[in-house]
């Protein structure tokens, strides 16, 4: 079986759900043996983001 390249979750939220939504993405990708990263985009400055796509 072909191994899964890893997966970036972004979100951004103002009262908390949207991050609850991507955490369960994640877990469900993760249950798929997929290597996951969830990252809140209002926490992250954007050479950080850049920086983490440039590397997937």
């Amino acid at each position: 079986m072909k191994a899964m390249k890893p997966i970036v979750v972004i979100y951004a939220t103002r009262a908390g759900h949207t991050h609850r939504i991507a955490a369960h993405v994640a877990d469900r990708l993760r249950a798929a043996d997929a290597a996951v990263q969830v990252i809140d985009a209002a926490h992250s400055p954007n050479e950080f983001l850049y920086g983490q796509l440039l590397r997937l």
